[in-house]
Protein backbone atom coordinates (compact mmCIF):
# COMPACT_ATOMS: atom_id res chain seq x y z
CA UNK A 1 0.00 0.00 0.00
CA UNK A 2 1.81 3.59 -0.92
CA UNK A 3 1.48 6.38 1.75
CA UNK A 4 -0.70 7.84 -0.75
CA UNK A 5 -3.48 5.58 -0.28
CA UNK A 6 -2.85 4.55 3.28
CA UNK A 7 -5.64 6.03 4.81
CA UNK A 8 -4.35 5.08 8.25
CA UNK A 9 -1.34 6.56 8.62
CA UNK A 10 -2.51 9.48 10.38
CA UNK A 11 -4.55 7.51 13.14
CA UNK A 12 -2.59 6.05 15.76
CA UNK A 13 -5.12 3.57 16.90
CA UNK A 14 -5.27 2.12 13.59
CA UNK A 15 -2.01 1.83 12.98
CA UNK A 16 0.23 -1.83 12.97
CA UNK A 17 1.91 -1.13 15.77
CA UNK A 18 -1.54 -0.44 18.00
CA UNK A 19 -2.13 -3.77 18.64
CA UNK A 20 0.73 -4.76 20.56
CA UNK A 21 1.23 -3.81 24.00
CA UNK A 22 4.75 -2.85 25.73
CA UNK A 23 5.69 -7.08 26.43
CA UNK A 24 5.16 -7.51 22.66
CA UNK A 25 7.28 -5.13 20.69
CA UNK A 26 10.39 -6.83 20.14
CA UNK A 27 8.52 -8.55 17.52
CA UNK A 28 7.80 -5.62 15.11
CA UNK A 29 11.29 -5.83 13.94
CA UNK A 30 10.02 -9.60 12.18
CA UNK A 31 7.64 -7.22 10.19
CA UNK A 32 10.60 -5.20 9.27
CA UNK A 33 12.76 -7.81 8.41
CA UNK A 34 10.61 -9.90 5.91
CA UNK A 35 9.81 -6.86 3.98
CA UNK A 36 13.59 -5.62 3.99
CA UNK A 37 14.00 -9.74 2.71
CA UNK A 38 11.35 -9.24 0.01
CA UNK A 39 13.16 -6.29 -1.41
CA UNK A 40 16.29 -7.21 -1.45
CA UNK A 41 15.52 -10.33 -3.11
CA UNK A 42 13.26 -8.45 -5.85
CA UNK A 43 16.56 -6.19 -6.64
CA UNK A 44 18.80 -8.44 -6.79
CA UNK A 45 16.61 -10.97 -9.13
CA UNK A 46 15.56 -8.06 -11.08
CA UNK A 47 19.29 -6.87 -11.64
CA UNK A 48 20.38 -10.40 -12.75
CA UNK A 49 17.27 -10.49 -15.39
CA UNK A 50 18.32 -6.73 -16.58
CA UNK A 51 22.07 -7.56 -17.42
CA UNK A 52 21.29 -11.10 -19.14
CA UNK A 53 18.35 -8.52 -21.27
CA UNK A 54 21.23 -6.31 -21.89
CA UNK A 55 23.42 -8.80 -22.71
CA UNK A 56 21.36 -10.45 -25.42
CA UNK A 57 19.83 -6.93 -26.81
CA UNK A 58 24.08 -6.00 -27.27
CA UNK A 59 24.65 -9.32 -29.09
CA UNK A 60 21.73 -8.44 -31.06
CA UNK A 61 22.19 -5.03 -31.97
CA UNK A 62 26.41 -5.08 -32.01
CA UNK A 63 27.14 -8.84 -32.97
CA UNK A 64 24.78 -9.53 -35.60
CA UNK A 65 25.84 -8.37 -39.20
CA UNK A 66 22.24 -8.97 -40.13
CA UNK A 67 20.67 -6.03 -37.15
CA UNK A 68 20.30 -2.56 -38.04
CA UNK A 69 21.32 0.00 -35.49
CA UNK A 70 18.57 1.30 -33.62
CA UNK A 71 18.37 5.23 -32.62
CA UNK A 72 18.78 5.80 -28.50
CA UNK A 73 15.63 7.17 -28.61
CA UNK A 74 13.78 3.94 -29.93
CA UNK A 75 16.25 1.51 -27.46
CA UNK A 76 15.14 4.13 -24.61
CA UNK A 77 11.02 3.71 -25.39
CA UNK A 78 11.95 0.33 -26.10
CA UNK A 79 10.03 0.34 -29.24
CA UNK A 80 12.73 -1.40 -31.79
CA UNK A 81 10.80 -4.30 -33.77
CA UNK A 82 14.15 -6.79 -33.35
CA UNK A 83 14.55 -8.23 -29.83
CA UNK A 84 16.23 -11.43 -28.34
CA UNK A 85 15.30 -11.01 -24.38
CA UNK A 86 15.59 -13.14 -21.84
CA UNK A 87 12.49 -15.76 -21.31
CA UNK A 88 11.56 -16.08 -17.36
CA UNK A 89 9.45 -18.29 -15.74
CA UNK A 90 8.33 -17.91 -12.22
CA UNK A 91 6.99 -21.10 -10.08
CA UNK A 92 4.95 -19.97 -7.03
CA UNK A 93 3.32 -16.51 -7.38
CA UNK A 94 2.37 -15.66 -3.57
CA UNK A 95 3.30 -12.80 -2.10
CA UNK A 96 6.96 -13.10 -3.15
CA UNK A 97 6.25 -14.38 -6.52
CA UNK A 98 3.98 -11.60 -7.81
CA UNK A 99 6.68 -8.95 -6.12
CA UNK A 100 9.24 -10.41 -8.27
CA UNK A 101 6.91 -10.55 -11.10
CA UNK A 102 6.27 -6.81 -10.71
CA UNK A 103 9.22 -5.88 -9.79
CA UNK A 104 10.74 -7.48 -13.12
CA UNK A 105 8.05 -5.85 -15.73
CA UNK A 106 8.89 -2.74 -13.91
CA UNK A 107 12.86 -2.56 -13.77
CA UNK A 108 14.50 -5.60 -16.27
CA UNK A 109 13.52 -4.84 -19.19
CA UNK A 110 11.11 -7.90 -19.26
CA UNK A 111 7.69 -7.43 -21.09
CA UNK A 112 4.61 -9.06 -20.57
CA UNK A 113 4.33 -11.47 -22.90
CA UNK A 114 8.20 -12.91 -21.84
CA UNK A 115 6.99 -13.67 -18.50
CA UNK A 116 5.49 -16.90 -17.55
CA UNK A 117 4.02 -17.74 -14.17
CA UNK A 118 2.99 -20.96 -13.13
CA UNK A 119 0.53 -20.90 -9.89
CA UNK A 120 -1.58 -23.44 -7.55
CA UNK A 121 -4.16 -20.16 -7.95
CA UNK A 122 -3.81 -18.62 -11.18
CA UNK A 123 -7.04 -16.69 -11.10
CA UNK A 124 -6.10 -14.18 -8.73
CA UNK A 125 -3.75 -13.29 -10.99
CA UNK A 126 -6.64 -11.14 -12.60
CA UNK A 127 -3.92 -7.64 -12.86
CA UNK A 128 -0.83 -9.81 -14.06
CA UNK A 129 -3.00 -11.71 -16.92
CA UNK A 130 -4.62 -8.07 -18.47
CA UNK A 131 -1.25 -6.36 -18.81
CA UNK A 132 -0.65 -9.72 -20.71
CA UNK A 133 1.48 -12.17 -18.64
CA UNK A 134 0.85 -16.11 -19.14
CA UNK A 135 -0.42 -17.25 -15.43
CA UNK A 136 -1.53 -20.58 -15.62
CA UNK A 137 -0.27 -24.07 -13.40
CA UNK A 138 1.86 -25.89 -15.69
CA UNK A 139 5.08 -26.02 -14.04
CA UNK A 140 6.68 -28.47 -16.40
CA UNK A 141 5.42 -26.41 -19.46
CA UNK A 142 7.43 -23.26 -18.14
CA UNK A 143 10.10 -24.61 -17.23
CA UNK A 144 11.18 -26.18 -20.43
CA UNK A 145 10.08 -23.13 -22.26
CA UNK A 146 12.70 -20.47 -20.02
CA UNK A 147 16.15 -19.24 -19.96
CA UNK A 148 15.77 -18.36 -16.38
CA UNK A 149 13.36 -20.02 -13.92
CA UNK A 150 12.60 -18.38 -9.99
CA UNK A 151 11.42 -20.91 -7.78
CA UNK A 152 8.85 -18.96 -5.28
CA UNK A 153 7.36 -21.59 -3.93
CA UNK A 154 6.39 -23.06 -0.18
CA UNK A 155 9.47 -25.24 1.88
CA UNK A 156 7.03 -27.56 1.80
CA UNK A 157 6.20 -27.68 -1.74
CA UNK A 158 9.48 -27.80 -2.84
CA UNK A 159 9.99 -31.86 -3.43
CA UNK A 160 6.84 -31.42 -5.96
CA UNK A 161 8.04 -28.78 -7.89
CA UNK A 162 11.63 -30.54 -7.85
CA UNK A 163 10.00 -33.35 -9.29
CA UNK A 164 8.08 -31.38 -12.03
CA UNK A 165 10.72 -29.48 -13.50
CA UNK A 166 13.71 -31.64 -13.34
CA UNK A 167 12.82 -33.87 -16.39
CA UNK A 168 12.33 -30.66 -18.60
CA UNK A 169 15.13 -28.27 -17.30
CA UNK A 170 17.61 -27.68 -20.41
CA UNK A 171 21.20 -27.31 -19.76
CA UNK A 172 20.93 -23.80 -20.75
CA UNK A 173 18.44 -22.65 -18.39
CA UNK A 174 19.13 -21.33 -15.14
CA UNK A 175 17.31 -22.19 -11.77
CA UNK A 176 17.50 -19.00 -9.40
CA UNK A 177 15.60 -20.44 -6.05
CA UNK A 178 14.09 -18.55 -3.79
CA UNK A 179 12.53 -21.00 -1.33
CA UNK A 180 12.72 -20.26 2.30
CA UNK A 181 14.68 -22.78 4.58
CA UNK A 182 15.97 -24.95 1.87
CA UNK A 183 19.98 -25.23 1.76
CA UNK A 184 21.53 -25.75 -1.49
CA UNK A 185 22.49 -29.24 -1.03
CA UNK A 186 19.30 -29.91 -0.87
CA UNK A 187 18.31 -28.20 -4.22
CA UNK A 188 21.14 -29.61 -6.17
CA UNK A 189 19.94 -33.20 -4.88
CA UNK A 190 16.82 -32.78 -5.30
CA UNK A 191 16.78 -31.43 -9.10
CA UNK A 192 20.25 -32.63 -10.04
CA UNK A 193 20.83 -29.46 -12.03
CA UNK A 194 24.56 -27.35 -11.72
CA UNK A 195 22.87 -24.15 -13.04
CA UNK A 196 21.20 -23.17 -9.89
CA UNK A 197 21.49 -19.62 -7.77
CA UNK A 198 20.14 -19.25 -4.68
CA UNK A 199 21.25 -15.84 -2.58
CA UNK A 200 22.40 -16.68 1.11
CA UNK A 201 20.68 -13.95 3.35
CA UNK A 202 21.56 -12.52 6.96
CA UNK A 203 19.87 -10.44 8.72
CA UNK A 204 20.76 -7.71 11.55
CA UNK A 205 19.62 -8.99 15.23
CA UNK A 206 19.19 -5.61 16.57
CA UNK A 207 16.80 -3.83 13.91
CA UNK A 208 15.16 -1.89 16.24
CA UNK A 209 18.06 -0.29 18.33
CA UNK A 210 19.64 1.59 14.93
CA UNK A 211 16.25 2.29 14.03
CA UNK A 212 16.36 1.10 10.64
CA UNK A 213 12.58 1.86 9.77
CA UNK A 214 13.93 5.49 9.19
CA UNK A 215 14.73 4.62 5.40
CA UNK A 216 12.27 1.03 5.33
CA UNK A 217 8.70 2.28 5.31
CA UNK A 218 7.18 -0.82 5.40
CA UNK A 219 4.03 1.07 4.05
CA UNK A 220 5.49 1.38 1.15
CA UNK A 221 4.95 -1.24 -1.91
CA UNK A 222 7.93 -2.80 -3.54
CA UNK A 223 8.53 -0.89 -6.56
CA UNK A 224 8.44 2.54 -4.70
CA UNK A 225 11.58 0.91 -2.56
CA UNK A 226 13.36 -0.29 -5.34
CA UNK A 227 13.54 3.46 -6.51
CA UNK A 228 15.18 4.43 -3.77
CA UNK A 229 18.68 4.54 -4.26
CA UNK A 230 19.98 4.32 -0.57
CA UNK A 231 17.91 0.85 -0.23
CA UNK A 232 19.64 0.04 -3.74
CA UNK A 233 22.58 -0.01 -2.46
CA UNK A 234 22.19 -1.95 0.86
CA UNK A 235 20.65 -5.00 -1.33
CA UNK A 236 24.06 -5.47 -3.42
CA UNK A 237 25.62 -8.42 -2.15
CA UNK A 238 29.35 -6.83 -2.28
CA UNK A 239 27.93 -3.25 -0.36
CA UNK A 240 30.73 -1.39 1.95
CA UNK A 241 28.06 -1.00 4.87
CA UNK A 242 26.98 -4.06 5.63
CA UNK A 243 26.59 -2.98 9.38
CA UNK A 244 24.19 -0.70 8.22
CA UNK A 245 22.50 -3.21 6.43
CA UNK A 246 19.16 -4.54 7.51
CA UNK A 247 19.80 -7.66 5.11
CA UNK A 248 22.92 -8.99 3.92
CA UNK A 249 24.11 -11.13 1.14
CA UNK A 250 26.69 -13.57 0.23
CA UNK A 251 29.07 -12.20 -1.79
CA UNK A 252 29.45 -15.62 -3.42
CA UNK A 253 26.09 -14.33 -5.06
CA UNK A 254 28.29 -12.24 -7.40
CA UNK A 255 30.50 -14.46 -8.41
CA UNK A 256 27.71 -17.21 -9.11
CA UNK A 257 25.62 -13.95 -11.49
CA UNK A 258 28.76 -13.66 -13.19
CA UNK A 259 29.30 -16.91 -14.60
CA UNK A 260 26.28 -17.61 -15.27
CA UNK A 261 26.35 -13.93 -17.67
CA UNK A 262 29.36 -15.81 -19.10
CA UNK A 263 27.68 -19.38 -19.40
CA UNK A 264 24.95 -17.20 -21.83
CA UNK A 265 27.54 -15.48 -23.57
CA UNK A 266 28.69 -19.16 -24.56
CA UNK A 267 25.43 -19.95 -25.16
CA UNK A 268 25.21 -16.79 -27.50
CA UNK A 269 28.27 -17.98 -29.04
CA UNK A 270 30.67 -15.57 -28.04
CA UNK A 271 34.60 -15.71 -28.47
CA UNK A 272 36.58 -15.06 -24.71
CA UNK A 273 37.59 -12.13 -25.55
CA UNK A 274 34.09 -11.46 -26.50
CA UNK A 275 32.88 -12.46 -23.52
CA UNK A 276 35.04 -10.78 -21.34
CA UNK A 277 35.07 -7.48 -23.22
CA UNK A 278 30.90 -7.16 -22.21
CA UNK A 279 31.23 -8.79 -18.76
CA UNK A 280 33.39 -5.31 -18.37
CA UNK A 281 31.01 -3.50 -20.14
CA UNK A 282 27.62 -4.66 -19.22
CA UNK A 283 28.16 -5.84 -15.24
CA UNK A 284 31.17 -3.42 -14.72
CA UNK A 285 30.27 -0.18 -16.54
CA UNK A 286 33.67 -0.19 -17.82
CA UNK A 287 34.82 1.62 -21.63
CA UNK A 288 36.71 -0.28 -24.10
CA UNK A 289 39.88 1.69 -23.23
CA UNK A 290 39.73 0.46 -19.35
CA UNK A 291 38.90 -2.33 -19.49
CA UNK A 292 42.23 -4.79 -19.17
CA UNK A 293 43.66 -2.42 -16.72
CA UNK A 294 40.57 -2.04 -14.41
CA UNK A 295 38.28 -5.20 -15.48
CA UNK A 296 38.45 -8.97 -15.82
CA UNK A 297 40.60 -10.47 -17.55
CA UNK A 298 40.27 -13.91 -20.02
CA UNK A 299 42.94 -15.24 -17.86
CA UNK A 300 40.50 -14.59 -14.70
CA UNK A 301 37.96 -17.00 -15.95
CA UNK A 302 40.84 -19.38 -17.11
CA UNK A 303 41.76 -19.96 -13.64
CA UNK A 304 38.19 -20.61 -12.83
CA UNK A 305 38.10 -23.42 -15.21
CA UNK A 306 38.33 -26.78 -12.45
CA UNK A 307 41.25 -28.76 -13.24
CA UNK A 308 39.00 -31.77 -14.41
CA UNK A 309 38.69 -29.51 -17.84
CA UNK A 310 42.20 -30.03 -18.86
CA UNK A 311 41.54 -29.62 -22.60
CA UNK A 312 39.86 -26.05 -21.52
CA UNK A 313 42.58 -25.00 -19.55
CA UNK A 314 45.11 -25.96 -21.71
CA UNK A 315 43.17 -24.04 -24.56
CA UNK A 316 45.90 -20.63 -23.65
CA UNK A 317 48.57 -22.47 -25.10
CA UNK A 318 47.48 -22.15 -28.60
CA UNK A 319 47.43 -19.12 -30.71
CA UNK A 320 43.65 -18.30 -30.86
CA UNK A 321 42.52 -19.45 -27.57
CA UNK A 322 40.95 -15.85 -27.24
CA UNK A 323 38.79 -16.82 -30.39
CA UNK A 324 37.65 -19.73 -28.36
CA UNK A 325 34.43 -20.37 -26.77
CA UNK A 326 34.42 -20.61 -22.78
CA UNK A 327 33.52 -24.40 -21.13
CA UNK A 328 30.39 -24.24 -19.72
CA UNK A 329 31.32 -22.61 -15.80
CA UNK A 330 29.37 -25.25 -12.49
CA UNK A 331 27.69 -23.11 -10.38
CA UNK A 332 28.24 -26.06 -7.95
CA UNK A 333 31.55 -25.47 -7.84
CA UNK A 334 31.20 -22.03 -6.55
CA UNK A 335 29.42 -22.93 -3.72
CA UNK A 336 31.99 -25.57 -2.19
CA UNK A 337 34.70 -23.28 -2.40
CA UNK A 338 35.42 -19.86 -3.76
CA UNK A 339 36.66 -19.86 -7.85
CA UNK A 340 38.96 -17.36 -8.63
CA UNK A 341 36.29 -14.87 -10.06
CA UNK A 342 35.33 -15.34 -6.63
CA UNK A 343 38.39 -13.42 -5.08
CA UNK A 344 39.26 -11.23 -8.22
CA UNK A 345 35.31 -9.89 -7.75
CA UNK A 346 36.39 -8.63 -4.01
CA UNK A 347 39.31 -6.69 -4.93
CA UNK A 348 38.36 -2.54 -3.96
CA UNK A 349 38.35 -1.12 -7.46
CA UNK A 350 36.20 -3.92 -8.97
CA UNK A 351 33.88 -3.86 -6.04
CA UNK A 352 33.30 -0.43 -6.43
CA UNK A 353 32.38 -0.93 -10.00
CA UNK A 354 29.86 -3.55 -9.45
CA UNK A 355 28.01 -1.73 -6.98
CA UNK A 356 27.95 1.42 -8.86
CA UNK A 357 26.66 -0.15 -11.71
CA UNK A 358 24.38 -2.54 -9.68
CA UNK A 359 22.65 0.81 -8.47
CA UNK A 360 22.85 2.28 -11.81
CA UNK A 361 20.46 0.00 -13.14
CA UNK A 362 17.47 1.06 -11.23
CA UNK A 363 18.26 4.28 -11.62
CA UNK A 364 18.00 4.55 -15.66
CA UNK A 365 15.00 2.32 -15.26
CA UNK A 366 13.55 5.37 -13.53
CA UNK A 367 15.21 7.75 -15.74
CA UNK A 368 13.74 6.11 -18.40
CA UNK A 369 9.82 6.12 -17.33
CA UNK A 370 10.08 9.65 -16.61
CA UNK A 371 11.44 10.03 -20.05
CA UNK A 372 8.68 7.76 -21.93
CA UNK A 373 5.64 9.30 -19.40
CA UNK A 374 7.18 12.62 -21.35
CA UNK A 375 6.89 11.53 -24.41
CA UNK A 376 3.68 9.65 -24.02
CA UNK A 377 1.97 12.72 -22.60
CA UNK A 378 3.04 15.06 -25.96
CA UNK A 379 1.10 12.74 -27.83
Amino acid sequence: MSVESDITRNLPSLQFRSAFDESDTHYLHLRLRSYALTVTACAQATYFISVLNELRQTVLEEYSTKTLRRSSSSRILNTGIQRDSVKVGIIGCGRLGRQLAISLLAFAGVRPEELFISTRRPELLHDLTQRGVSCTFDNRGISSKVNVLFICCLPSQFSTVAKDIQPQLSPNTTVYSLVGATTIDRILQSLQFRNIIRPEFSWATNIMDKKFDKCWDTSKDIIQSLYNAKIISSCCPLSLKKEENIVNTSEQWAEIVILAFINMCTELKLSRSDSVKLCNQIILGLQDNSMEENGFAIEDFQAAIPNDQTASREDNTTSNYRERLFPVFNFKLAYSSHTHIGYKVCYEGIRNKFIKNFSSKFAKAKVWKGYRSENLAKN
